[in-house]
């Protein structure tokens, strides 16, 4: 069954049919709905937010799509905000939530809107409802939920492919992957959180257009990195984008490192941070991506630090040289905003306290609000095989210490000393 532009008659799943009640929507969404409805335009949730209620997921938010043009949107709502140059839409504040309200989309017809590659630099190309469901990527992220009667609204047979567990591409691979690279990636976090197959596209082409991931500006890859790795599948999801060498693109000194020789302990390093972020997830518990973004590019940031140490000779210099080097890197494929990457350096600059303890420092580390994140990176150093086991039992009985007697615990304990680590 393909899917093609001359489909027009939807299929339509009553509220009996898919068992998505009002309630299940977020309070701001509603709102919004309700709203242009009675403003006289149409309101549809859209989606993933309808696609994750389906599969009774928690939706970690929600889209609206309608007929009202973003000047039009923007008027019906005192606090809102006009946003994107690609693609225009507006963000309203409703009910303590930011909502992304969207305008029925139809495919660029004018070549102006696309780049030499194929890739649409220009999506403001309005159209009907019909049209949009079209121009998106996948059929489980084109279904549309009328906020007024509850139906759903399926022009692709995005119904059929979740019960059936299939990830369908809409339109050909080629055309769709370099219009939007992004869908590359979004084919694999898919397909690996839910677990869905791939149907036409192929893991072949996955890795034949995964060059056109090169061309994706760096502030909008970094808004697709936390969805890919923080949403419980970030271990799968890791492994896919290296078999289908894509990893390169995302993180390429991450790829470099793991692509060389004896790289056995960074990889556990990588994984078991990826595992223990997946069930983080699912129980519930607060994850960072400032946390992972330290753990990939740790290998790096070392190897920097040692190349470093040989020119400059002094041990911190070198290393705020080898952090600087390393992060530039790492930014000039995705742009991590400073707020994150002064995390990072500090959960890396914490461990050299770790490695070489004293009663001022440890008592210190204790206060800083970085210490549980910069505690973990190094207990998951010493579960990826480095040899600091007795420092991890050093420090676990130090903070069992009362506040009184850690400073005669701390001269009477040397077995911390016994072993040179690297820092």
């Amino acid at each position: 069954r393909g899917v093609n532009e001359d489909i027009k008659k939807p299929r339509i799943y009553h509220p009996k049919e898919h068992g998505v009640k009002r309630s299940n929507i977020s309070d701001g969404a509603s709102k919004v709905m309700s709203t242009l409805g009675k403003a006289g335009y149409d309101a549809y949730l859209v989606g993933g937010g309808v696609r994750d209620l389906l599969l009774q997921r928690n939706p970690s938010d929600f889209d609206v799509a309608t007929n009202a043009t973003p000047q039009q949107i923007s008027k019906i709502f005192k606090r809102s905000r006009l946003i994107g140059r690609r693609f225009k839409l507006v963000h309203v504040r409703a009910c303590s939530e930011i909502v992304e309200v969207a305008t029925f989309r139809r495919n660029p017809k004018s070549e102006c809107n696309l780049g030499k590659r194929g890739i649409v630099f220009q999506d403001n190309d309005f159209g009907s409802i019909e049209e949009d469901a079209i121009r998106r990527d996948f059929t489980i992220n084109a279904l549309y939920l009328e906020f007024q009667s509850m139906n759903i609204v399926d022009y692709v047979g995005g119904m059929t492919d979740l019960a059936d567990r299939v990830l369908r591409l809409l339109g050909n691979p080629k055309d769709r992957f370099s219009e939007d690279p992004v869908r590359i990636l979004r084919a694999v976090r898919f397909s690996e959180s839910f677990d869905f197959r791939m149907v036409g596209f192929s893991e072949s082409q996955l890795r034949r257009y995964g060059r056109y991931l090169e061309h994706i500006p760096s502030a909008r890859l970094f808004g697709e990195i936390g969805k890919l790795f923080l949403r419980g599948s970030g271990k799968q999801t890791f492994n896919s984008l290296r078999c289908f060498d894509l990893l390169r693109y995302v993180l390429p000194l991450t790829d470099s490192v793991l692509s060389s020789k004896n790289t056995a302990r960074a990889e556990r390093f990588v994984l078991q941070a990826l595992s223990n972020t997946d069930q983080r997830v699912e129980e519930g518990e607060t994850v960072t991506l400032a946390f992972l973004i330290a753990v990939f590019l740790w290998e790096s940031m070392i190897k920097e630090k040692e190349k470093q140490s040989k020119l400059l000779g002094e041990d911190r210099e070198a290393a705020v040289r080898a952090e600087d080097l390393v992060l530039h890197g790492q930014q000039h494929k995705m742009a991590i905003p400073r707020r994150i990457t002064n995390l990072v350096r500090e959960i890396w600059q914490l461990q050299n306290i770790f490695l070489n303890p004293s009663v001022r420092k440890a008592e210190k580390i204790l206060k800083n609000r970085r210490f549980r994140a910069a505690y973990n990176f190094f207990f998951l150093r010493a579960e990826s095989g480095e040899p600091l086991s007795d420092l991890i039992e050093w420090w676990t009985e130090f903070f069992d210490q009362t506040v009184e007697s850690r400073k005669l615990y701390f001269s009477a304990s040397r077995s911390y000393k016994k072993r040179t680590y690297r820092k």
